[in-house]
């Protein structure tokens, strides 16, 4: 049996970094799955808009690290998108699966960086 912790709340943007990068991240969830024997994945999924504008000026990796209560990153999960393809909107969705992770993820920052 495997049970599902939502984490949502526990997100951080971070937004000079998305205007910097031209794009604003929104609609942003997640949640933690975690199945009997202690294994335990986190799935994060959003939407990245182009700021002003219909596309975007360049790639962009969105990153997400979770932290635990002491600060220390324990995961990290990342999504690429391209500008070629990209016109207004696009969702995206990450996975990371680590044996550091549990309900006890302090916060979870979601950022954009170049590839």
């Amino acid at each position: 049996m495997t049970t599902l912790h939502d984490l949502t709340d526990r997100i951080e943007r971070v937004p000079e970094t998305e205007r910097h990068f031209g794009v604003a991240l929104d609609s942003l969830s997640a949640f933690l799955a975690v199945n009997n024997d202690g294994d335990a994945g986190l799935m994060i999924a959003g939407e990245i808009v182009g700021l002003g504008r219909q596309t975007i000026f360049r790639d962009v990796t969105i990153l997400a690290s979770a932290h635990d209560a002491m600060g220390r990153v324990v995961a990290v999960a990342k999504d690429n998108i391209g500008a070629h393809g990209f016109y207004e909107i696009q969702a995206f969705s990450m996975d990371e699966y680590s044996a550091l992770l549990n309900p006890a993820i302090a916060k979870i920052k979601i950022y954009p960086c170049g590839y």
